[in-house]
């Protein structure tokens, strides 16, 4: 499989991902958040409905991307993505550790993201 293939198949996988919770956050914060052991206020809720709009765009860039000829588009997109992974991942490790999310859903949601933190690496440092 070619790289721009292996590009195009993480970038769909990343679209389902960024859709089911993307749309979790938009359309029920709360009962998302309760699988992670967070209570929410009304402010919370209002903070967690933005953050899903915002988990909402990386479909649209991902589907922009995947059906893109230009490599340098793809390469942007894939270093996008990678920040967002690599500094999510940061923050739910402290957030964890520190005991503020449930012990399995955390660790399921650390373990998504370390595999598409990683995946999106191996094209951006390793494949040439």
């Amino acid at each position: 499989m070619e790289l721009e293939d292996q590009m195009k198949t993480l970038f769909n996988v990343n679209i389902i991902v960024a859709l089911l919770f993307g749309l979790g956050f938009v359309l029920v914060p709360v009962t998302l958040l309760d699988l992670y052991g967070v209570s929410l206020s009304d402010q919370g809720i209002t903070v967690a409905r933005l953050f899903g709009s915002a988990i909402l765009s990386f479909p649209v860039l991902l589907w922009y991307a995947g059906r893109s000829d230009n490599p340098e588009y793809m390469k942007g997109a894939s270093r996008t993505l990678f920040t967002y992974w690599l500094l999510g991942t940061i923050f739910l490790i402290i957030a964890q550790l520190d005991g503020q999310l449930d012990e399995l859903f955390g660790w399921v949601t650390i373990g998504l993201h370390v595999i598409l933190l990683v995946w999106y690496g191996n094209y951006i440092f390793l494949k040439k």
